[in-house]
This record gives C-alpha cells, sequence and structure tokens, in this order.
C-alpha cells in the first residue's frame, strides 16, 4: 500500500501562501479521511484547508481587480474581523464588469490570455458552508450525526471541483489591465466600468478598433492562484 507520503506529498511539504496548494492539501486531507474508515479529524482538516484556500482566493481576487495599487490600507482592512468579506463586497461589482469587459475584449483578440471568472456569490456560500466543519460539531454522546460525514464529503468534493472547472483551460486569475495601454482602450474600459456604456457597445467598438491593436499593447494583471 502506498504511504500518504507518496500518494499526497503535499501533506508533508511547508506551507505555501497560494490558493492553489490549500485546495490540493484539502482534497488530499479528504482522500485521507475516506481511505482512513471516514475518519473526522481528516475531514475537519480538509474542510479548514479549502476555506482557506477560498479566503486566500478572495483576496487575490481584491487584489487584481482594484483600479488603484494594493495598498497596506487595504491588506489591514482585510485582515480585520469580516473585513475579507467587507472589502470583496466593495469590489465585487467592478470585478463582474472586468470579468466581462476582459472576456468581450478576448473575443475580438483571441491571443490575450483566458482568465477565470469566478462567481462572488458561490465562494461566499461554500467559505460559509465549510465553516461548519472547522468547528465543534457540539455532538451529544451516543447521539450520532446522520451524514455529518458525507455530507461535508461531498461538500469539499464539489467545492475543488468548482475550483478545477473554473481554472480548466484559463491562465489563472487575474483581470485584463489596459494601464499604460492604447488610450482608446483605456478610455472604453474606464466608460464600461463607470457604467457609461453597456457590454453591447463595448463589443460593437473593439471590433471597430482591435484590427489596429496587438495583444502586447494589454497586460494581464493576475494574482498566484493558477490551475
Amino acid at each position: 500500500m502506498n504511504s500518504p507520503r507518496r500518494t499526497h506529498p503535499t501533506l508533508f511539504t511547508q506551507r505555501n501562501k497560494d490558493a492553489g496548494w490549500c485546495i490540493i492539501q484539502a482534497h488530499s486531507l479528504l482522500q485521507e479521511a475516506i481511505k482512513n474508515g471516514k475518519n473526522s479529524s481528516f475531514l475537519m482538516y480538509a474542510a479548514f484547508e479549502m476555506r482557506t484556500g477560498i479566503e486566500q482566493l478572495m483576496f487575490t481576487i481584491i487584489a487584481a481587480c482594484l483600479t488603484t495599487k494594493l495598498t497596506r490600507e487595504v491588506v489591514d482592512r482585510c485582515r480585520k474581523k469580516d473585513g475579507l468579506f467587507t472589502v470583496l463586497s466593495d469590489v465585487e461589482s467592478n470585478y463582474t464588469l472586468m470579468c466581462k469587459f476582459a472576456n468581450a475584449l478576448r473575443a475580438e483578440e483571441p491571443r490575450i490570455p483566458k482568465i477565470a471568472e469566478w462567481d462572488i456569490k458561490i465562494l461566499k456560500r461554500r467559505w460559509n458552508d465549510l465553516s461548519s466543519y472547522c468547528h465543534s460539531p457540539l455532538v451529544i454522546k451516543d447521539i450520532e450525526q446522520p451524514k455529518w460525514f458525507e455530507d461535508g464529503q461531498k461538500l469539499i468534493e464539489e467545492t475543488y471541483d468548482y475550483f478545477v472547472n473554473t481554472l480548466s483551460g484559463t491562465a489563472g486569475t487575474g483581470a485584463i489591465s489596459s494601464s499604460g495601454g492604447p488610450p482608446i482602450i483605456c478610455q472604453l474600459q474606464e466608460d464600461f466600468l463607470a457604467k457609461k456604456i453597456t457590454i453591447e457597445q463595448v463589443i460593437t467598438r473593439l471590433r471597430i478598433i482591435t484590427p489596429m491593436l496587438s495583444s502586447d499593447s494589454l497586460t494581464l494583471k493576475s494574482g498566484r492562484f493558477k490551475k
């Protein structure tokens, strides 16, 4: 029988600070929980790592879609109680618009990297659901909790699959930044983020101007979470 060190090497490595490591760690811990007779400790550790991965991803999204440079003030706000969710709510609308703009731009210029588009509501819901497995289940002795392990296993597996499917075929988490690029693209993105024009108007104008531009004119402002 293969040892955990051989089958799940991340379990025996120093912690990595990116979300991807946490997600892989969570998946490895879940496999150990299943293999070791529905081990509840492994399951709770897996839920903790998965939730930690979501938190790091949320911070990566915040960093990637800020219209200004990430500052110490923003980091400190994120570290306060419920601060991460507060800041994420502040940038959520902007992030959604940036993803729509990036998709529209890439449709006209395929050489631009495809970036992962995350559903913030799903991330928040998964984080909340996983939290119940990161604390004592408050079990009374000799009273069973039906399906506790099975429900936790399903939750972690579905969250892992969501990460894999969202990242599939992408360059990772990030946002297309037109900063330093052609002024016409910068203005187009600025107007769209300010909701002065619709996505349909963006697409129409991009079809006119992108044939005259190269993908080198734009940059990918990305986070650390890769597939």
